[in-house]
């Protein structure tokens, strides 16, 4: 879900579980932004990532000023 994707923090990659975990979304009202943490379990999400997007955003990281 693209409300999932956009909330998404470099505090919610887990290079070495190799995992992104997403709790919150994001969404725009009245031309604000909201972050809003997930109310359910089913909210609470693990994705397992394979190597090569580990590896990309490990570098990615590592590249942030």
């Amino acid at each position: 879900r693209s409300e999932e994707l956009l909330a998404l923090t470099l505090s919610d990659f887990y290079e070495k579980e190799k995992s992104i975990r997403g709790n919150k979304t994001y969404s725009r009202l009245h031309k604000k932004r909201h972050h809003n943490i997930a109310k359910k379990e089913k909210g609470n999400r693990v994705i397992l990532l394979p190597q090569f997007i580990v590896d990309m955003l490990a570098d990615y990281i590592n590249r942030l000023p």
